[in-house]
C-alpha cells in the first residue's frame, strides 16, 4: 500500500479521469423517528413538540419508562414529558381495552413520585380522562 503525500494526491487526481472527492463537515448522526403504535400518539407527539416549541415543557420522551407491577407484569406508559418543575407520565388512549386502566391505577399507586395522566382526544383538543 502506498502512502501518497497531498500533493502527489492532488497530481494523480488533475491527470485521471477521477473526480476528488468533496470533503464535508462530520457526518450527520442518524436517529430514527420512533414509530409509535397508533395515530393517537403519533398526533400526542406532534402537540407535545408544540408544546416544547412553545417552551412550556423542557422535552419529552416515547415509551422511555417501564414499571414492574408484578412478577411478570409491567406497565410501559406512552409518554414520559418533563417540566420545569415535575416529570409527568402521559397514557393517550382513543378508548380503553382490557386492563389498561387497571394497569395505570396499580403503577400511579404503586409510583407517585410522577404526575399521572391519561390522555384523549375530545372535539379536537388534548384532555385528561378522570
Amino acid at each position: 500500500m502506498a502512502t501518497w503525500t497531498e500533493e502527489e494526491y492532488r497530481n494523480f487526481i488533475s491527470k485521471s479521469k477521477h473526480q476528488a472527492p468533496e470533503i464535508q463537515g462530520p457526518p450527520k448522526p442518524i436517529i430514527p423517528e420512533p414509530r409509535y403504535r397508533n395515530k393517537t400518539e403519533a398526533a400526542y407527539a406532534q402537540y407535545l413538540d408544540q408544546l416544547k416549541h412553545l417552551k412550556e415543557i423542557i422535552d419529552w420522551k416515547y415509551e422511555s419508562l417501564g414499571f414492574r407491577l408484578a412478577s411478570g407484569s409491567f406497565h410501559y406508559p406512552d409518554f414520559l414529558v418533563i417540566y420545569r418543575d415535575r416529570i409527568e407520565v402521559h397514557e393517550t388512549k382513543g378508548f380503553l381495552r382490557g386492563d389498561s386502566r387497571e394497569k395505570f391505577v396499580v403503577a400511579k399507586e404503586m409510583f407517585p413520585w410522577f404526575v399521572w395522566k391519561m390522555i384523549r382526544k375530545e372535539k379536537g383538543q388534548w384532555v385528561q380522562i378522570k
